[in-house]
């Protein structure tokens, strides 16, 4: 599974422990990471959820750790991965993730990089993030799940593919039947256009653990991209067969409805996706899968619409990320059909409350950011360039202090939107070219400035590749819209 409806490692997976030792002291090297509890239940109940964890049965997985944490509250890895399950919301699990940080001193050195690398990525502090995960590779250079997470870092933070590969492949030397490496380089694959290489990564995973839903679903995904749509919809039934809590399935047939042009019948999907799931996170995610399928057919006010009831769904749950996210979606599909006015100042809602509201500093900070980001871009595609520019300025010293590898590619895309602005259309591929290699978004604008700097061949090139793109995404829906 790792589609943008649902959870999408765009944060570093905690996969995470091979040896299990009770109240560990020492580890020599090559050593698998131990984990300390003081309870053998507990235990036992952790390994079951870190299965289901790594199979991304989060609702499951999340019920399971909270049975280990009541029966060892200081059983820090159980509280460390309770909050990487983010059922619950981030504002509501924080307290999980701050548990893990205050034992860190009192569990083995390789549990305590693997919580400081996780607390690290929460505040979006890039270098650190690299130096825990380098030192625990020093450390536990044979435990798979350290090579796997080194993978999943460089897949989805640095965006390095081939290195990420690197390290999947070995951690498929270490064990060639640990099941989620091969779902992690199915997708790695198809972003690499390794599609022979993807289906056998996937093909493989379901051999592995035929009784689980993710490799069904995540060889739906394959097939959905590849435009084999009713293929795809018997994986995603039987996902959904295997566990009828893995509703994220649903969502994938209703995806294949959009590729198929039965907008009604992905709705009554989305629809159905929402009623079925117990995680609000999902219901969220349906909500913008059904604003998404009103983008498909331009029926924008339709779609706009809906973030209505996603806020009141918010206000209910008291979900303030998601209604900063409501506002900050309003505003991209505004500033992309015309009205980018209108889409300026749903972003400066959406970082008026970020800057407002009562939330840890590092959650504060990060959401006060990302929405600087966004509202520039906004004000550059309102061609409000002088205001933008200092905007932008401002953003560069407050991210050249945090050295995240994602502020710098905000700052490159934002860089290329004001070069695309002037009609500098070689200079703005030059920047597109340092952002995001695999997001539609930004092939869209990079095909664009090919074409009016006079380079059909590869702007068709391009334009070819996003037609066939088959992410059954709000983005892409708004990008289908551009195209025309």
């Amino acid at each position: 599974m790792k589609r943008t409806r649902t959870k999408q490692y765009v944060t570093i997976v905690v996969l995470f422990c091979v040896a299990l030792t009770l109240l560990v002291t020492n580890c020599s090297k090559n050593d698998e990471i131990p984990i300390t509890t003081s309870s053998d239940n507990a235990l036992k109940l952790f390994l079951d959820g870190r299965e289901r964890f790594e199979l991304l049965e989060f609702t499951t997985a999340a019920e399971l750790f909270d049975q280990a944490i009541e029966l060892d509250k200081d059983f820090a890895l159980a509280n460390l991965y309770r909050w990487n399950t983010g059922v619950g919301g981030t504002d509501n699990t924080l307290q999980y993730l701050e548990k893990a940080i205050e034992l860190a001193e009192n569990v083995s050195e390789g549990e305590k990089y693997l919580i400081l690398s996780l607390d690290a990525q929460a505040n979006r502090e890039g270098a650190k993030v690299k130096e825990y995960l380098e030192k625990l590779l020093e450390l536990y250079p044979s435990d798979k799940r350290v090579q796997f997470q080194l993978g999943s870092y460089y897949q989805y933070i640095e965006i390095d593919l081939t290195t990420a590969i690197d390290y999947f492949n070995r951690t498929k030397e270490i064990d060639k039947n640990y099941a989620p490496v091969y779902n992690s380089s199915g997708y790695c694959n198809i972003d690499l256009g390794n599609y022979e290489e993807a289906e056998k990564d996937f093909t493989h995973q379901i051999k592995l653990i035929p009784n689980h839903p993710n490799p069904y679903d995540s060889y739906g995904d394959f097939l959905l991209k590849i435009g084999k749509y009713d293929e795809s919809i018997k994986q995603f039934n039987t996902a959904y067969e295997k566990d009828e809590t893995y509703t994220t399935a649903i969502a994938g047939v209703g995806d294949n409805y959009i590729f198929k042009g039965e907008y009604n019948t992905a709705r009554d999907y989305y629809q159905k996706w929402y009623d079925k799931t117990v995680s609000i996170g999902e219901k969220f995610g349906a909500l913008n899968q059904i604003a998404a399928t009103y983008v498909f057919e331009d029926r924008i006010e339709e779609a706009l619409n809906i973030f209505k009831k996603y806020r009141s769904l918010a206000d209910e749950n008291n979900r303030i990320g998601n209604v900063i996210n409501s506002y900050n979606t309003e505003g991209f599909i505004l500033s992309h059909t015309g009205k980018t006015t209108e889409g300026v100042v749903r972003h400066q809602l959406a970082l008026g409350i970020a800057k407002n509201i009562d939330t840890p500093e590092p959650i504060k900070t990060n959401r006060i950011i990302a929405a600087k980001f966004r509202e520039c871009w906004a004000v550059i595609l309102d061609n409000n360039i002088e205001e933008a520019l200092i905007k932008l300025n401002e953003l560069n010293q407050i991210t050249t202090e945090r050295k995240m590898p994602d502020d710098k590619k905000w700052m490159n895309w934002l860089n290329g939107h004001i070069e695309y602005s002037k009609g500098n259309f070689k200079q703005a591929v030059d920047y597109f070219d340092k952002t995001w290699p695999n997001v539609v978004i930004v092939k869209y604008y990079t095909a664009d400035a090919y074409r009016k700097m006079g380079n059909s061949d590869k702007a068709d090139e391009m334009f070819d590749e996003i037609n066939n793109w088959n992410v059954a995404s709000l983005q892409y829906a708004i990008v289908k819209q551009l195209m025309k």
